[in-house]
């Protein structure tokens, strides 16, 4: 997983910084050359929407380990400000909620009755119909 996301900031970061150096070559040029730099292919870096990187994992519970592994390995430089953290631990996490008890009974004789590599993969929020976005800026 590590190494994924790694790549995935790695072309996150790069595609940063050319935005960036685009934007300032665009500023600086057109006080000079007006519009005729704009038609320019070499500044067509930015559109619409600019995703970059597309993860699609099985379920949710994954999907929070992932997240929060990408949180984890992105630079102290670049760590910002995270929104809307409650609502995504609500979504995404155990989903432990009011009837803790009667999820602890049922889990204990589900853990006993599966294997281990069934247990790692669907302990947590199993649910499979789900959809997130994620912006770096």
């Amino acid at each position: 997983m590590d190494a994924y996301l790694l790549h995935s900031l790695n072309h996150i970061f790069k595609t940063r910084d050319l935005v960036t150096k685009n934007d300032k070559t665009l500023a600086k040029q057109k006080e000079s050359k007006g519009d005729e730099v704009l038609n320019s292919e070499k500044f067509l870096d930015q559109g619409f929407t600019r995703p970059k990187v597309l993860i699609i994992l099985p379920i949710r519970s994954i999907a929070y380990r992932v997240i929060n592994r990408l949180i984890q390995l992105t630079p102290e430089g670049h760590k910002v400000n995270v929104d809307h953290t409650d609502r995504f631990f609500d979504e995404f996490g155990s989903g432990g909620g009011d009837d803790q008890d009667d999820e602890d009974d049922r889990s204990k004789s589900w853990k006993k009755s599966k294997p281990l590599d069934h247990q790692a993969l669907f302990r947590g929020n199993s649910n499979d119909d789900f959809m997130i976005g994620i912006k770096f800026t």
